[in-house]
């Protein structure tokens, strides 16, 4: 996609965002999801995961997609989207994890070295920093690369030690076909692929120095329904109920035995009425939330109704898209 020029004050605010990219509710991506700083032909979009306390900033429909997923999937202790990738090297990412104990971590190694390593520096651009008091010259500098979404990898015993990098496009072959080429359909110059590869290549290795592994994914990868389902869930998975602790139980059980019999969900929440006095809208909004928590185990490759049968799952998305996740 078609990036906004990061320039002047922009590319000074950027430094200063990511300066020290922290894991809390104080971190701020490089780019944000804004008109002033979204990709000109993107659909930028700003969710509210629950796992963070803050905005999450996706500057595409690839990203917002993936980005759920990884929220649903609860394998993750943190996320920085939209990460820069300087030209001089700068510590570990989860220097600055909390959890995190042992500090004697890999650095990044910048991508100025990545780019000589590998024979790519003619994919540097430079750009001019300002100076910051009046008298003083502008920097030049090799301007910063960004990545998609780095998380936090938990382990099973919740220990954190770990990151993986998500590198994020619409389809599986934009990790070897420039932008432009595949949109118009015509055959990509031999310099642009080389460029592209290479780009792709730089990312890889850079996070690779510093023992973290990038894993390249196309949106076309993930079940269209699957992702639809998620993104319904997701729209939901904060919403306050007005149902007593009684209630949920109740809703719960009933879910889980009528998931098994073939019953709509809704006929369990009409029954319920007629013996409870409680808002339909909360108990539709729960059901979704059990499904989002994965405390009631539904196939999400099938459309989710609440006025026909849910299926039991069959496939644990976990294990379909397993790979994913393995840092």
């Amino acid at each position: 996609m078609t990036k906004k020029i990061i320039t002047g004050n922009r590319l000074r605010t950027v430094f200063k965002r990511q300066k020290s990219p922290t894991w809390d509710k104080n971190y701020q991506p490089s780019i944000l999801a804004t008109r002033e700083e979204a990709p000109d032909i993107s659909r930028a979009s700003i969710l509210t995961p629950g796992m963070l306390e803050r905005r999450f900033h996706c500057l595409s429909e690839p990203e917002k997609y993936l980005s759920i997923f990884g929220f649903y999937s609860q394998r993750f202790a943190g996320a920085q989207e939209q990460r820069m990738m300087p030209a001089h090297p700068t510590p570990h990412p989860l220097f600055t994890m909390p959890t995190v104990i042992d500090k004697r971590l890999p650095v990044l190694p910048g991508t100025l070295a990545i780019a000589e390593k590998i024979g790519a520096t003619n994919i540097l651009r430079t750009g001019s920093l300002p100076a910051e008091n009046e008298g003083e010259e502008s920097l030049k500098i090799i301007l910063p690369f960004f990545s998609d979404i780095l998380w936090a990898i938990r382990e099973p015993d919740g220990s954190v030690n770990k990151c993986i990098n998500w590198n994020i496009k619409d389809e599986q072959d934009a990790f070897s076909l420039p932008a432009p080429q595949r949109r118009r359909g015509k055959a990509p110059a031999e310099s642009d692929t080389d460029r592209t590869i290479a780009r792709h290549a730089l990312e890889r290795l850079y996070h690779e120095e510093a023992g973290i592994r990038t894993v390249q994914l196309g949106l076309d990868q993930l079940d269209e329904t699957f992702r639809e389902n998620l993104r319904r869930l997701f729209g939901q998975h904060r919403r306050k109920i007005g149902l007593d602790e009684h209630l949920q139980g109740a809703l719960k059980e009933r879910f889980a035995t009528t998931l098994q019999a073939g019953v709509p969900p809704f006929e369990v929440i009409l029954d319920l009425k007629r013996r409870h006095q409680f808002d339909i809208h909360d108990a539709r909004t729960f059901l979704w939330q059990l499904i989002w928590r994965r405390e009631l185990r539904v196939d999400l490759f099938s459309t989710l109704l609440i006025d026909r049968p849910l299926k039991p799952e069959t496939i644990d998305p976990l294990k379909k898209y397993a790979d994913w996740f393995r840092g």
